[in-house]
């Protein structure tokens, strides 16, 4: 049993590994992703809004790093971009917390282009690469060297294709 669980945890280890490789070639960079910050925007009819951020250090959660902003946009409307826009300007405000290589958001181009007006109006995070997951039209967006490139989630390796979708 204990031989079974070990085999099982190696396993998960590689293919997280292989992701990351994967994901590496994707954005182009010569060096390994190992630090991502995901975001994510939830709210009931644009009340109570939090986005939260959790951050995964070479596969693993990490949960020292997590945060969560309670959302101060107040329009009667939700926007979710509005609000990500708005976690995304706190968090640049912090840079004393732990910078990843990788920023990638839970939607699809607008929430995208929210992350790019922010993040690479930064300093701080020029160097930061960033994507988003539009899960509804199974596409990957990955901005590389100033434009946005779509990847459908069909064209991924199971492996990391599994990892973005959990």
């Amino acid at each position: 049993n204990i031989v079974k669980h070990n085999k099982f945890v190696h396993t998960q280890v590689n293919d997280f590994q292989e992701s990351l490789i994967e994901l590496s070639k994707i954005f182009q960079t010569t060096h390994l992703i190992q630090d991502i910050e995901m975001y994510d925007v939830s709210n009931i009819a644009g009340k109570f809004a939090t986005a939260s951020l959790v951050f995964f250090s070479g596969g693993n959660p990490n949960k020292k790093e997590y945060k969560k902003f309670k959302i101060r946009y107040t329009n009667l409307s939700p926007n979710d971009t509005l609000m990500l826009k708005e976690a995304f300007w706190r968090r640049v405000n912090n840079p004393h917390w732990r910078k990843p290589d990788l920023i990638l958001i839970d939607g699809g181009i607008a929430q995208l282009n929210a992350a790019i007006s922010i993040f690479t109006q930064n300093d701080d995070f020029k160097d930061v690469l960033l994507g988003s997951l539009a899960k509804g039209k199974k596409q990957l967006l990955v901005y590389i060297n100033h434009q946005i490139q779509y990847i459908l989630l069909s064209e991924l390796k199971p492996g990391l294709k599994n990892l973005l979708i959990a």
